[in-house]
């Protein structure tokens, strides 16, 4: 209350808990109740505003994943002044709710847990017939996808409540275009109808040369930080921690033992030699570590790329089924998307 009346921004998660359930939990009313009541203390001139913020993770509990944050529309908390003191517990209670309304449009929430997965095929193989066959081993990172995943997660909830019988032959059909994805080598985004051998060629060749460049970095920061690197994967198989935990222990573990071996690694080359070696060895644990994981990245995402190519390449058939699949899947997406915007 203190640093709101200073003018200072205060983070609250109203949901109260951490999970990984498909939806928004019920929200806590604590917000709405410090909030109006701060205003009642500064004489409604406070002029606060609660600014519903979503994040969306992707991969949470392992190394590298990926989160997005998405920032709604403020809510001017003076605006309530004269249903606060008309009735200051209905006013707490709808002003919950217009919270949780923000939230809710900067958030991605489903009905079932397999939904997300339903939502994300269905988006990525959209994407795919929409560019056509040109940046095929694009991966757009999830701050690009979230604007289409919202859209995609409003059409489900669309369909399953205003044309269930196409909602179940929609999420059947994308569910089948997953497995024969899968089957071809990438069950999400799929692959091309044919492929251009210089472009396969030359996405080769690049992706090698930036591999070697970093091979000298990457083995520096292979050898430095492969102790603790595995040290978080070992705590938490120890710990056995819920889901909603994993990344919390691992990254709680690591701010203690990465510090540690930057330390160690300085010390040792500072007693070996002197400063300059002790410098020199705080310089090839930073840059040798991000050698090392931007060489892993690369490398598992051409190995991926070259496991989906040798799968689909002598299979041309079954590729012109898939693309056949994927236009007709975008087609009723389209479809979807013009019904929704008519209601």
């Amino acid at each position: 209350m203190a640093a709101l009346q200073r003018g200072e921004a205060v983070q609250i998660y109203p949901e109260g808990i951490s999970h990984s359930e498909p939806a928004l939990a019920p929200l806590k009313t604590g917000v709405a109740r410090i909030a109006l009541l701060a205003e009642e203390r500064a004489g409604w001139a406070l002029g606060l505003l609660i600014v519903p913020v979503g994040i969306t993770y992707q991969r949470k509990h392992l190394f590298r994943g990926r989160a997005v944050a998405a920032v709604g529309t403020p809510i001017p908390v003076a605006e309530w002044k004269a249903r606060y003191q008309a009735d200051a517990n209905e006013a707490v209670l709808a002003l919950t709710d217009a919270v949780r309304a923000g939230l809710e449009r900067v958030t991605l929430n489903f009905v079932e847990t397999g939904d997300r997965e339903l939502v994300e095929v269905a988006e990525a193989l959209h994407a795919r017939a929409a560019r056509g066959p040109s940046e095929w081993t694009a991966r757009p990172g999830l701050a690009e996808r979230w604007p289409r995943l919202r859209a995609f997660t409003d059409g489900l909830a669309w369909l399953r409540a205003h044309d269930p019988e196409r909602h179940r032959r929609l999420a059947r059909e994308v569910r089948r275009y997953a497995r024969f994805a899968g089957l071809l080598g990438d069950p999400e985004w799929g692959v091309p109808r044919r492929y251009r051998w210089t472009t396969v060629v030359g996405h080769g060749l690049r992706a090698l040369a930036v591999l070697a460049v970093l091979t000298p970095a990457a083995l520096v920061g292979a050898v430095l930080w492969f102790v603790p690197y595995w040290i978080p994967t070992l705590v938490v198989r120890i710990a056995r921690p819920a889901l909603d935990s994993v990344a919390s222990y691992k990254l709680s573990t690591a701010f203690v033992f990465y510090p540690l071996f930057l330390a160690l690694w300085v010390v040792l080359g500072w007693r070996w030699s002197g400063p300059e070696l002790g410098a020199a060895a705080a310089a090839a644990a930073i840059f040798g570590g991000l050698g090392w994981i931007s060489w892993c990245a690369r490398a598992n995402d051409l190995l991926d790329e070259l496991r989906c190519l040798l799968r689909s390449l002598p299979r041309a058939g079954s590729r012109a089924r898939l693309a056949a699949m994927r236009d007709d899947l975008s087609r009723e997406f389209d479809e979807v998307g013009r019904d929704l915007g008519s209601v």
